[in-house]
Formats: C-alpha cells, sequence, structure tokens
C-alpha cells in the first residue's frame, strides 16, 4: 500500500467491484467517444473487470489498484503479466508488465493519483522479478501520452487497423 498526502494506493478486494465497474463503464465510454468499436461502457463493465482480476490474478506481480481519496475510490489501475511468444527476447525478457485501463475521477485529476498507481503497480512487478512494463494509450488520448512519455515510457511497438 502507498500513501501520497490525502491519497491512498491499496490493492482492490471483493467489495470495490461496483467501483471499479462504475470506473471501468466510465473509461469506456471516454475511449468510446474517438474509438467507435467500443461496447457501450454500462454493457461490458461488469464482466470485463471480472475477466480483467481473473487476468491479474494469473501471475505473480499482477494486480488490481484502487486509488482512495479520504476512504473514498478515486481510481484504480489493473496489472497483469504477459509472456512474449517464441524465442525472439531472451528468457529473462519474455514476462511483461502490462499496465491496463487506468482511471482517475475527473474531479481528482492533477493530484499525482495516476502517478501513484503506476509508482505502486511497477513496485509490484519489480518484486516478482518483472523487468520490463509496458503501457497502453489510445493514439489520441494526448493527456495520457503524455504522462506515460514524461513518467519514461517509450514508444515500443505501433500496431495500426483498418475496418474490412
Amino acid at each position: 500500500m502507498t500513501s501520497t498526502e490525502d491519497i491512498t494506493i491499496r490493492a482492490a478486494d471483493a467489495g470495490d467491484k461496483p467501483r471499479l465497474a462504475a470506473f471501468m463503464a466510465a473509461l469506456q465510454e471516454f475511449e468510446r467517444a474517438t474509438e467507435p468499436n467500443r461496447t457501450p461502457g454500462p454493457e461490458m463493465a461488469a464482466s470485463h473487470i471480472d475477466a480483467l482480476v481473473a487476468w491479474a490474478g494469473m501471475r505473480p506481480g499482477g494486480s488490481v489498484l484502487v486509488a482512495e481519496a479520504a476512504g473514498e475510490a478515486v481510481g484504480f489501475l489493473v496489472t497483469g503479466i504477459n509472456e512474449e511468444l517464441g524465442t525472439y527476447v531472451p528468457a529473462e525478457a519474455r514476462l511483461v508488465g502490462h499496465l491496463s485501463d487506468l482511471w482517475v475521477e475527473p474531479a481528482f485529476r492533477g493530484r499525482g493519483i495516476a502517478r501513484a498507481l503506476i509508482a505502486e503497480a511497477e513496485s509490484r512487478l519489480r518484486a516478482a522479478g518483472i523487468h520490463r512494463a509496458e503501457i497502453s494509450a489510445l493514439p489520441s488520448n494526448d493527456q495520457a501520452r503524455a504522462l506515460y512519455h514524461g513518467l519514461g515510457y517509450a514508444d515500443c511497438l505501433m500496431t495500426m487497423g483498418r475496418r474490412l
């Protein structure tokens, strides 16, 4: 658990599920504004949170983190461990921590909450022996991309798509 000023970062528990689903729905709606292939947030949030919790629990270092301000959940971040396929990278580099689905309620932005969530996730990854972390953002999300670049994340792969 991490604490910064009046913000506490802790592992999510079963009682957090309704709030996590609300955060997921809000994040999905935010992304739907620029990414038309997204399912409406209220339709997918609860089942997607279940899938994320399962993914986070598959390997040591994965986590579902909650940010609290004055005892109120105000944000979350999910981290899971992905394994690179094949042998194109050495064995010690095949496990990669992936930070996914970061959300901070708009009224609480600008207080370092996203940075605190990321720092706690990275700490947990290091403790599990993970040496590399990745985080994704939509190309249209300039604010997230600026934050991640500011934290030392560099572009490492560009995925392009088109509708068929």
